[in-house]
């Protein structure tokens, strides 16, 4: 709660990670040079390697955890996301209808018992200000521009309550409320 960093991970595979979501103490992560998910304990802070492959994808950006299964986002140019489950069987595939290529902040979330993503139309980098679109999960808007960030944004997180997004440039995190997507 004090964002104090609390532990250091190592060993990693790849040079530049985008993707992690933290399950039962194994950390499952993507980067952008890889079409893989990778697994690490983040207890003996061993990398487990390739946990899976997506097969026709050669670069991954964020991963998210539903309860059960993973949504990973491809960040190869293309507006899809998939849904896998934890032993790396390709359940659903969905496009992105606003994004535009290279889509690296997303998220899973439940608001008023209905589970959505979120997802920045293309990499930070290159927009701004940035736009964070809700989405059903069949890939169709829900909420056009929930989220507007002001610079340029390459994540976003989903805290039960509000959604907390990067400003990569500025080296900030920036907090938006859950149910409108006001900047708080």
């Amino acid at each position: 709660t004090s964002y104090a960093v609390v532990d250091t991970y190592s060993n990693l595979t790849g040079n530049n990670g985008r993707g992690v979501v933290v399950v039962n103490g194994i950390m499952y992560y993507t980067n952008p040079s890889s079409g893989n998910v990778f697994s690490y304990d983040t207890a003996t802070h061993t990398n487990n390697g390739v946990l899976f492959n997506i097969g026709g994808s050669s670069s991954l950006s964020a991963i998210a955890f539903d309860g059960t299964n993973f949504w990973v986002n491809d960040y190869a140019g293309t507006n899809q996301a998939y849904l896998y489950s934890m032993t790396g069987a390709l359940l659903k595939t969905i496009h992105l209808a606003n994004a535009v290529g290279f889509s690296d902040g997303f998220e899973y979330f439940v608001q008023g018992g209905t589970p959505q993503l979120i997802a920045n139309r293309g990499d930070g980098c290159c927009t701004n200000p940035t736009f964070y679109d809700v989405y059903d999960l069949n890939g169709n808007v829900v909420h056009n521009a929930f989220i507007t960030v002001a610079g340029n944004s390459t994540g976003i997180a989903f805290d039960g309550t509000n959604f907390l997004a990067s400003n990569i440039f500025a080296s900030s995190i920036s907090k938006y409320n859950g149910a409108n997507g006001a900047f708080i």
